[in-house]
């Protein structure tokens, strides 16, 4: 195996063969292939894709680089998880990770920072100090049988060649591929010992696969990956064309997400919403006994009587998160320097880049432009206007979260041609485009 030789027959678009492929990720993974190679490399995947026998070999290599999780002492069928390729304001695994552990579902759920333009889970609930992200089997399968549950973010024992690349490519600009996001994905998702998953596939502006077409393809592939590896997966396409929620970022995410479990469905229905469909999917897929529209209702109502939130506060406090801190975040988001972004014009809310939303959180410092770079994770984006709703001139579109006057200039430039306003009204898109 000549490494140069292999990313010249993927520069050129060539099917590479498996064993050769195999022994590529191998040696990049014990040092002998460098971080200048595998980027050129990835750059070549980016350009020309895989096939999906490579697409498979580069998942299982992934996956045979670290450990394999397992819940023998676990119900059948009862492990689940969800997860997203990414979008701004996506917040839902905070509901997730609650709404089916109530209804008696297991979830390792193995999360990632911020890749690219989009936000990361872990990012965000590390906005509270003390979390605990990284756990042994041991804790794992203990919280696992005490609590339902737990939200971790990749060690290096779980596919840590994944690990590897995961940040190569945040900072090199090779993010947006079907094989690489596939395999990125599956790998950990099969590593987290799961029978079944769902995959919530962002499509549109804020999306890595901005295409309906791309998303569908992902979708396809991922399940056929899926099915092969033993694993279930089920994949909702739904909406980046705007964000999700009210809120975008790190801390203020999580602040919307407990106005959410507090009872307050109003402030972003969407977010609720779509936590709901992907939840009651999930929860089916474990238990096919259980009727879908009653799984719905059963969860409506344990948000409605704190169960859920509850449930959230155990999770996080298990997990090292101080509660009377928890209690604390929206007064001290309240605290940050803010600034409005100003409607020029009036109008009717018609779409917003989303992408450039994101690259905006990036430039006030809140996600990476270095695989090793810390980030602020209290500046972001809040109130956020819905497609559809009406401003006026001289209206807030949104609120701008802020520490730094420097970062908010680049900031502010990138959101101000952002929002696109139109004197009709516009019907927003529907959450989920499609079930694959």
């Amino acid at each position: 195996m000549i490494p140069t030789e292999i990313i010249h027959q993927k520069k050129l678009g060539k099917s590479l063969d498996t064993k050769e492929l195999r022994k590529f990720l191998d040696a990049y993974h014990e040092g002998d292939v460098t971080d200048y190679q595998m980027s050129a490399f990835l750059m070549a995947v980016c350009l020309n894709g895989m096939n999906f026998e490579e697409t498979y070999t580069l998942m299982d290599t992934m996956l045979q680089s670290g450990n394999k999780l397992a819940w023998p002492e676990l119900e059948e069928g009862a492990v689940g998880d969800k997860h997203s390729t990414g979008g701004i304001g996506d917040k839902t695994s905070f509901l997730i990770l609650p709404m089916c552990i109530s209804e008696g579902v297991k979830m390792p759920m193995m999360a990632g920072r911020g890749l690219g333009h989009t936000g990361g889970t872990i990012d965000k609930i590390e906005s509270l100090s003390g979390v605990q992200t990284r756990v042994g089997e041991h804790t794992a399968k203990k919280w696992m049988q005490e609590i339902g549950g737990m939200l971790l973010g990749q060690s290096t024992e779980i596919a840590p060649l994944d690990y590897r690349l995961y940040h190569l490519r945040d900072v090199t600009a090779t993010v947006e591929s079907i094989p690489l996001i596939t395999a990125s994905i599956l790998s950990k998702k099969i590593a987290e010992g799961l029978k079944h998953l769902v995959m919530d596939v962002k499509t549109g502006s804020g999306a890595f696969l901005a295409k309906t077409s791309e998303a569908q393809e992902f979708a396809k592939i991922a399940k056929e990956v899926g099915l092969r590896a033993g694993l279930n997966v089920s994949c909702a396409i739904t909406n980046m064309d705007e964000p999700l929620g009210r809120n975008a970022g790190n801390a203020v995410e999580l602040a919307e997400v407990l106005e959410l479990l507090e009872g307050n469905i109003g402030f972003a229905p969407d977010t609720y919403e779509l936590s709901l469909e992907l939840s009651a999917k999930l929860v089916q897929m474990c238990k096919p006994d259980r009727n879908l529209d009653e799984i719905k209702q059963t969860i409506r109502t344990k948000t409605d009587s704190g169960e859920h939130l509850e449930c959230f506060r155990k999770l996080f406090a298990n997990q090292g998160v101080s509660l009377v801190e928890l209690d604390q975040l929206k007064e001290k988001l309240s605290k940050l320097k803010q600034k409005p972004l100003i409607a020029q014009s009036s109008g009717f809310i018609e779409s917003w880049n989303t992408r450039s939303l994101g690259l905006a959180i990036l430039a006030l410092g809140g996600g990476r432009k270095k695989a090793d770079e810390s980030i602020d994770h209290w500046v972001g984006l809040t109130e956020i206007k819905k497609v559809g709703e009406e401003v006026h001139k001289g209206e807030t579109l949104c609120m701008v979260s802020y520490r730094d006057d420097a970062t908010l200039g680049d900031a502010m430039k990138i959101l101000s041609t952002s929002c696109s306003l139109s004197s009709a009204k516009q019907s927003p898109k529907p959450l989920i485009h499609e079930w694959i």
